[in-house]
């Protein structure tokens, strides 16, 4: 609904979103409250910084600075879901506001788009944006792997996303582990 909202009408520059989204408790829906914790690990991993508790100072590293790996940084959100669904929540918002939606109205319709990306050959865009998300023999690309503090959306679409993900290691797994999740993670990317 939100993206509906984002597509099809403005707010004003001094709009207001009320939201209301709940996090079900184990209790109400245990097999939604496990995918939204997968989908909260994925998408607050690569991000550069996260909230904190300490009055003085409301930022801290991100999971990669602060060096969780994948499993620990999940098993982390798992124990302290209230917390980072708030935080996912709140990052969530920000970047369908500020990059995903203005970004898929720009390349939907607008045409100065169509004007200044003139794409002739598919086989070398996918080449290239493939180099994007993983490492080659060499080990050269990999770019949203060593930086994706610079580029967490396209993280955690590699992470819930089996096109992009190609099972590389380098991003959660469980889109292959887990079926019911693997489908919960293509209804929010639709």
């Amino acid at each position: 609904a939100i993206t509906s909202i984002l597509k099809y009408h403005a707010l004003s520059p001094l709009g207001v979103m009320i939201t209301n989204v709940s996090l079900p408790s184990k209790e109400q829906n245990a097999n939604e409250h496990k995918n939204i914790v997968n989908l909260v690990a994925s998408y607050l991993y690569p991000k550069s910084t996260l909230e904190s508790n300490n009055p003085e100072w409301n930022c801290t590293d991100g999971a990669i600075s602060e060096g969780y790996s994948l499993d620990e940084w999940h098993k982390k959100v798992e124990c302290e879901i209230e917390d980072f669904y708030g935080q996912y929540i709140t990052r969530l918002l920000v970047d369908l506001i500020s990059v995903i939606s203005p970004y898929d109205n720009f390349t939907s319709s607008h045409s100065l788009y169509k004007n200044m990306f003139k794409i002739s050959n598919y086989n070398d865009l996918t080449k290239s944006v493939n180099d994007l998300f993983h490492f080659d023999s060499n080990g050269n690309g990999g770019d949203i792997i060593v930086d994706s503090g610079l580029f967490p959306i396209l993280w955690t679409i590699a992470s819930i996303d089996k096109k992009y993900n190609n099972k590389d290691k380098n991003y959660y797994q469980d889109i292959y582990c887990d079926d019911d999740f693997n489908d919960y993670a293509q209804s929010f990317l639709s």
